[in-house]
């Protein structure tokens, strides 16, 4: 899951990020989110399919990431921010209408007797992004 975005880095910042992710994976204890539906973003021309679900602690956990990352000089992409941010695990990105619908077809089938699907948030990442991402760093959570 995205936390946040942030544009127009350069190495100091990336160092800055590293290690306000390890100090707020070394306070974060990893926990379980349960994965309930499916979802689509409609993203400009394209579409993103997500899976979503039950994250109240999650959306705790985020607010106080959010909130330290303010307090480090750190200012994100709007909808990353508390009031807008949507708790998702990203699909598929970038689908044109056709595949948008061939993709949830696909992923209904799989899925539909998985459902609900428990997943274990347990570490906190940052990655550089231009035309690929790189990990820069992972942390393992508390």
């Amino acid at each position: 899951m995205t936390f946040a975005i942030y544009e127009n880095t350069n190495s100091a910042v990336t160092h800055e990020a590293i290690a306000h992710a390890e100090q707020f994976a070394a306070e974060t204890n990893a926990f379980d989110i349960e994965l309930t539906s499916l979802g689509i973003f409609p993203a400009g021309p394209t579409y993103v399919l997500f899976l979503a679900g039950i994250v109240t602690g999650l959306l705790n956990m985020r607010k106080h990431f959010h909130e330290r990352s303010i307090t480090a000089g750190f200012e994100c992409k709007t909808w990353y921010s508390p009031d807008c941010w949507v708790p998702h695990c990203t699909l598929a990105d970038g689908l044109d209408e056709h595949a948008i619908a061939s993709a949830t077809a696909a992923a209904l089938n799989p899925f539909s007797g998985l459902f609900p699907m428990t997943c274990k948030l347990d570490a906190v990442e940052v990655l550089e992004v231009d035309i690929a991402a790189v990990r820069v760093m992972r942390q393992n959570l508390r």
